[in-house]
């Protein structure tokens, strides 16, 4: 399949504010990004499927699998061994109550709130549960755009009851959210979505996107997706599909300003290990800032500036575990 450069770009913004999340810097900027990262990367993965290139399923089933479930049992099993090496004995961990079985359970149920060691990860569970049951709902109503109302009811269900939803094994609150944003994206993908030829056009409509996911978004408590905790339903929704809209167009338009970028199309290829290893990075930079150098880590992560700093360089350095998987291990993500 001819490579998409704007999805180039769109995963590497989702990334990063995936990586920023996790760093709570800023409220505001902590709210923005938590109410796009993820509706965007079920939307992009919803626009990438192909009901025509996978007509049986268990070869589907087979390569979902190693995809995302084999990384997320490898990728758990090295950063669980970390925590309770190292992780759990400084910095926040160090006062946490939590026994070293309870992650155990979270990796073999599923269960994201239990995976104290790497969160994250709950999202490639969630990312499988999403397109098995999507191919299969498929398999009955063979078009996307009947099924984007009975996903919104699934998505609406899930953020009913978050305290229970939310701690679902197989991350199945959150799947009833993601369901939605992938039927959409799917939707998207087979009618050609396109603002305009026109650039004028084009921007307009990216700024008043964003504009409008500004707005709803920051109207909104900061949402919680893997805990299905979304404040209004309806400002969570407008606010997550037309941000998926503007940053779908910015990624377009720097797409077509820079063209096709190795180090764009590595962080595009290397999401997954960023996810799973952004946060093991993230503590071995702490702990030079805070043994090495003296600082706080507070002064490395806190603030507008800071926080957005920190997160981009955790994120390059990851790239390194991206480039050595990639050579030496490449059937660990199945690439």
């Amino acid at each position: 399949m001819k490579r998409i450069v704007w999805i180039d770009y769109a995963k590497s913004l989702a990334i990063y504010m995936v990586c920023l999340i996790h760093l709570h810097c800023d409220y505001t900027l902590t709210q923005l990004t938590k109410g796009i990262a993820m509706p965007l990367f079920f939307m992009i993965s919803g626009f990438l499927f192909s009901s025509q290139r996978w007509q049986s399923f268990r070869p589907f089933l087979s390569r979902r699998f190693r995809q995302l479930i084999i990384p997320y049992l490898w990728i758990n099993a090295v950063t669980y061994i970390f925590w309770l090496v190292v992780g759990r004995n400084f910095g926040d961990d160090a006062s946490a109550c939590t026994q070293w079985h309870e992650p155990l359970k979270g990796i073999l149920l599923g269960i994201g709130p239990l995976l104290i060691h790497n969160i994250p990860l709950w999202s490639l569970v969630s990312f499988f549960m999403v397109e098995i049951i999507y191919y299969l709902t498929l398999k009955v109503i063979p078009r996307p755009l009947p099924l984007i109302p009975v996903f919104l009811l699934t998505a609406w269900l899930s953020t009913l009851f978050p305290d229970v939803t939310g701690t679902l094994p197989l991350t199945l609150g959150a799947v009833g959210i993601g369901l939605f944003f992938y039927s959409v994206g799917h939707w998207a993908r087979g009618i050609q979505l396109r603002a305009s030829s026109s650039p004028a056009i084009r921007l307009s409509t990216m700024l008043l996107s964003l504009a409008l996911f500004v707005i709803c978004t920051v109207s909104n408590v900061q949402v919680s997706f893997f805990r299905c905790q979304v404040g209004s339903f309806p400002l969570f929704i407008v606010g997550a599909l037309s941000g998926c809209l503007g940053f779908a167009l910015l990624s377009a338009i720097i797409g077509r300003w820079l063209g096709e970028r190795k180090l764009i199309m590595l962080i595009s290829y290397g999401t997954l290990l960023i996810c799973g290893f952004h946060l093991l990075v993230f503590s071995l930079m702490k702990g030079v800032g805070v043994y090495l150098l003296g600082l706080s880590p507070e002064a490395m992560t806190k603030g507008i500036l800071a926080g957005p700093l920190f997160a981009l360089v955790g994120l390059f350095l990851c790239l390194p575990i991206v480039l050595i998987v990639r050579r030496y291990f490449r059937p660990l993500v199945d690439k």
